[in-house]
């Protein structure tokens, strides 16, 4: 019930508005990643099945095999590349929406949108088409940039927490050092190129290397920890 004092203010109803929005779009980001996750892992168990079976001739399984399993690997890195094309612009309204300047870092200052996009959004009213019209334009410029690399993840990490040094606060909760961290990423980073590129073929042995169910196991694993609990 209100009395004298307690009029109501459109601005703390926005407010609540954006942040229900801005909690809810975390969670679709997070759920996303962990979607895509689970079906890698899940892949697996029945590709195990497949690498079990006798019944398939050896070299036509071992081909299967090799194909399968690279191609998740291409695929869990697209869903890490997608997960920060997602988290970038959320972030962009997130500080818009809070008008908290404060957590404008440098790097988040630096996103482009193209003039297009900016005549849009001024000349748009609707607070919602607003805030897509601005995600979608900062989406169509931050296209092209991949953000799997060991550089890109610390930089949007660092820009999106406000932290000089996110990766070891990251390694401490994961029980690694920071260059533990760090060589990881640079490991499962230069696998991906590898295979990417050229199908991870080994010029000097003459044939594609092997990675196996349980690499690609733990590498799914290290990114959904790695990465979920940090969308902030």
């Amino acid at each position: 019930m209100m009395n004298g004092t307690d009029d109501f203010n459109p601005q703390n109803a926005r407010n609540k508005k954006r942040k229900k929005r801005e909690v809810d779009e975390k969670i679709k980001i997070k759920n996303d990643l962990e979607k895509i996750s689970s079906g890698i892992q899940t892949g697996l168990t029945i590709f195990k099945e497949i690498e079990e079976n006798n019944n398939i001739e050896k070299e036509l399984k071992k081909e299967l095999l090799l194909n399968i399993y690279q191609g998740k690997v291409l695929v869990l890195f697209g869903a890490v590349d997608l997960f920060f094309h997602q988290l970038i612009p959320e972030k962009v309204l997130s500080i818009l929406d809070n008008e908290n300047l404060k957590e404008t870092t440098e790097n988040i200052q630096k996103l482009k949108i193209s003039l297009k996009t900016f005549f849009k959004y001024l000349e748009e009213e609707d607070i919602v088409r607003k805030q897509l019209i601005l995600s979608e334009g900062i989406k169509e410029e931050i296209d092209y940039v991949s953000y799997w690399s060991l550089k890109n993840i610390k930089i949007i990490l660092e820009s999106i927490s406000n932290k000089k040094d996110i990766f070891l606060e990251i390694a401490t909760a994961l029980n690694l050092s920071k260059k533990e961290l760090e060589d990881k990423i640079k490991q499962y980073s230069d696998k991906r190129n590898k295979i990417a590129h050229r199908l991870d073929y080994d010029f000097v042995g003459k044939e594609r290397k092997k990675i196996t169910y349980d690499e690609i196991l733990e590498m799914t694993k290290f990114y959904e920890d790695f990465l979920i609990p940090n969308a902030r």
